[in-house]
């Protein structure tokens, strides 16, 4: 009786978290994390401050048909050089799931400035990336606090 009661315990954390994963509004950094489409935003943040995004990384996580739109240096560029130039490392104050496929974070670059990023996914596993925009904005109201990627 006590096994069965923790094994169902434990059974309903494990759901419980899994769920919370997968649900749209603000999203913490676990959340994003444990999302399989979110740990591909944390794997695109941390390659552009690291500035060592390769082929294998952009073929492991954009879609197909981006990549062949893009190119695989086109889409290199912009994580290893353009997003690093222009706005520096980037960190992110602000996430949220639009939608179950869609997500907006606001990050700040080291280079002062806010950027809205928007990001896409593919509706089948591995959910990889479809679409990303990058807009410079206005310094949020309110205050924010850093997530750690």
């Amino acid at each position: 009786m006590i096994v069965r009661i923790f094994f169902l315990l434990v059974l309903f954390v494990f759901t419980n978290q899994q769920a919370q994963a997968q649900t749209t509004g603000k999203q913490t950094a676990a959340m994003l994390s444990q999302s399989p489409a979110g740990g591909k935003i944390v794997r695109f943040i941390k390659a552009v401050n690291a500035t060592d995004a390769n082929e294998a990384f952009i073929k492991r996580n954009f879609e197909p048909k981006l990549v062949e739109k893009q190119t695989v240096s086109k889409l290199l560029g912009i994580i290893n050089e353009a997003i690093p130039s222009e706005d520096g490392k980037l960190t992110v104050y602000s996430a949220d799931r639009m939608e179950t496929f869609k997500y907006e974070l606001i990050a700040k670059g080291s280079k002062g400035g806010w950027v809205k990023l928007g990001f896409t996914f593919e509706e089948n596993e591995p959910y990889r990336i479809a679409g990303f925009t990058l807009d410079g904005i206005d310094a949020p109201s309110g205050k924010l606090e850093a997530m750690e990627l």
